[in-house]
């Protein structure tokens, strides 16, 4: 299982890119799901990044879920 720093990084690279992320398996990402976990949460930044690598994406079109990563309002909106 890929950790949720290792999918965030993947995905958003696929996703500057203007293409729909992928698993190692060459599956497509149907969703981005990165719920926090105890140990891992992600950052407003990671927020930021990742607004910004969809904002120019028109190919994704999968559902968002951000839920327990303790983000900002800022980020939120």
């Amino acid at each position: 299982m890929v950790s949720l720093p290792g999918r965030f990084e993947r995905d958003v690279l696929f996703l500057a890119e203007g293409e729909i992320p992928l698993e190692n398996s060459g599956r497509q990402v149907p969703n981005l799901e990165y719920k926090g976990e105890e140990n891992e949460k992600l950052s407003d930044d990671d927020i930021t990044r990742l607004s910004c690598a969809l904002q120019n994406n028109d190919k994704f079109v999968g559902e968002l879920r951000l839920d327990k990563n303790n983000l900002s309002d800022l980020a939120a909106l």
